[in-house]
């Protein structure tokens, strides 16, 4: 080979390389592939992580903010009559969406925060909520008046509810009460509201997760008592389709709660 042909060969070489190589993105929260020869678009076997770059959490949690641009997007497409100013935050990890919203300055109704992975997720009473990548977890701040804010918990439920039903086609979804969401006799999905004074205002944060692409690394403990939509059905959905619907849902349920208490 000559020193033109090596050469010629070297300087083709990054667009050869492209041409085969695996493009990797993040969509909707998970990691997801497209393979340029046979158009593969979901890893069989494990999930890879595209980076090892150590995660932040707290106050210092890093945005994303390619997410933050697609989901307003999406949201400008869709009718809201109550929840008219939606904003997102997306965070790649975080110790918990509910403490970051809460720490939120100058924050408004229909703000919310949504992260890959919680570091430090909890239930009610105390409990841990394991929070692990291809799940859903979101808290968005609602200003309900204050002798209504004891049914945004039931109101999140039933909306959440709703978005399994429909979106993820699924028999065996049921409330358990107060906050949980059951599929066939286990837990896939719950809600937390953390509620506070501010002036003359009522804001009830309200936090709800589900399992949807995770579980296949939970331990044997969690498996006995948990699930998630790919565990049950072995297939994957769109995270952020499924926030979408959900607070579409929350949306409607919320509008139909403040009309019927007028």
């Amino acid at each position: 080979m000559s020193i033109r042909e090596r050469e010629t060969i070297n300087a083709n070489m990054p667009k050869m390389r492209e041409n085969i190589q695996r493009e990797v993105w993040e969509a909707s929260g998970e990691v997801m592939y497209k393979l340029q020869e046979g158009n593969e678009e979901n890893p069989t076997k494990s999930d890879v992580s595209v980076t090892n770059r150590p995660l932040e959490t707290g106050s210092s949690a890093k945005r994303d903010a390619q997410r933050e641009i697609r989901l307003s997007k999406r949201l400008t497409k869709t009718h809201f009559s109550k929840l008219q100013h939606l904003k997102p935050f997306c965070l790649r990890s975080v110790g918990s969406t509910q403490d970051y919203i809460s720490a939120m300055d100058n924050s408004q109704e229909g703000w919310f925060v949504i992260s890959e992975t919680q570091t430090q997720g909890r239930g009610r009473e105390g409990r841990t909520w394991v929070s692990d990548r291809g799940g859903l977890y979101v808290s968005i701040r609602l200003e309900p008046p204050a002798h209504l804010v004891d049914k945004i918990t039931s109101l999140c439920a039933v909306s959440l509810l709703r978005a399994m039903r429909t979106d993820c086609s699924l028999k065996g979804y049921v409330i358990k009460p107060p906050n949980d969401i059951m599929c066939n006799g286990k837990k896939i999905g719950g809600v937390l509201v953390d509620v506070i004074e501010k002036g003359q205002k009522t804001v009830a944060f309200a936090g709800m997760g589900v399992n949807l692409n995770n579980g296949y690394s939970w331990e044997k403990e969690l498996l006995a008592i948990a699930t998630s939509y790919r565990k049950e059905t072995n297939k994957r959905t769109s995270i952020d389709s499924f926030l979408i619907k959900l607070l579409s849902n929350l949306d409607d349920e919320y509008a139909t709660l403040m009309l019927s208490h007028c």
